[in-house]
């Protein structure tokens, strides 16, 4: 079970890969936890910490840079 669950993993990883360009796939996957804290509040209202605040904050901000720079 865990081995099929590696496998589809990795080939959801490399078809990510491949559809996305390298900085949206990128920009994409850093976004994730912030996302997730976010349908964590609405589906399961979580309450949201000054230290998830400030990091979401921080990956907000990077993404910002990112897009900004080109890089």
């Amino acid at each position: 079970m865990t081995f099929a669950a590696i496998r589809v993993a990795a080939g959801a990883a490399m078809l990510w890969a491949l559809v996305l360009p390298g900085t949206v796939a990128g920009l994409a996957q850093v976004s994730v936890p912030v996302i997730s804290v976010a349908a964590g509040m609405l589906l399961l209202h979580e309450r949201l910490t000054l230290r998830l605040l400030i990091a979401g904050a921080f990956v907000l901000t990077g993404i910002g840079v990112s897009l900004l720079t080109g890089r």
